[in-house]
């Protein structure tokens, strides 16, 4: 894996902005809980908008804990101004 900039990681695929509380669907993938919850809303077919795996009903959405703290690390260096996030620069520290 590269150690490249990586905040591409952090934007949604449904909105394309940075997640707001990104939970993670069965498949593994991961959505703002919004935006996840808005594609299933109609109730037709219920499936992942990225592999398109189908589940018979809505999973139970969970936050992504590590994952919403690397996201926290993320956007508090950017906003201070700092270089570009790499994979080496996160380290999970647990929350009290």
């Amino acid at each position: 894996m590269a150690s490249a900039n990586i905040s591409e990681e952090f934007l949604c695929s449904i909105c394309l902005d940075v997640f707001t509380e990104p939970v993670s669907t069965p498949c593994g993938h991961n959505y703002c809980r919004a935006c996840i919850s808005r594609c299933w809303i109609s109730g037709a077919i219920i499936q992942c908008p990225l592999c398109q795996e189908t589940f018979l009903t809505a999973p139970k959405l969970r936050v992504n804990t590590a994952f919403r703290d690397m996201l926290e690390i993320f956007q508090k260096n950017k906003q201070a101004g700092s270089a570009p996030l790499r994979i080496t620069d996160v380290r999970y520290t647990k929350r009290k």
